[in-house]
């Protein structure tokens, strides 16, 4: 579990964080900070603006389930469960969600004819 998302497990409230392009939630969370408000709060508020982008996305190509999550993103408990309460759903989160996209990749690759 990666530092910041237990940090945000402890939030009291989520700030919000409303923009979807990274450079301006990034002037967002900064000028939270600056008016002083609370670190696990800015946190929390920019892990629901990132699983709303998420849940957004899930519901382009249907929602599982299963729901698995990989990627770096998997080791940060505050945006899984963010997710998660989004979702209404429990995920899935292999060991080493960082690397699952590569093996898979490896895997398809291997399968390929004349490899």
């Amino acid at each position: 579990m990666t530092r910041w998302g237990g940090l945000a497990l402890g939030a009291e409230t989520a700030e919000e964080v409303s923009s979807r392009c990274a450079v301006f939630a990034k002037s967002e969370v900064t000028s939270l900070i600056r008016e002083g408000k609370d670190r696990r709060d800015v946190l929390a508020g920019l892990h629901s603006a990132i699983s709303a982008r998420v849940f957004n996305l899930l519901r382009g190509v249907g929602i599982e389930p299963d729901l698995v999550i990989t990627g770096g993103i998997g080791k940060n408990a505050g945006v899984v469960r963010k997710i998660e309460e989004r979702v209404g759903l429990k995920a899935l989160l292999p060991e080493e969600p960082q690397i699952v996209g590569a093996l898979g990749a490896a895997l398809l690759a291997g399968d390929q004819p004349g490899r």
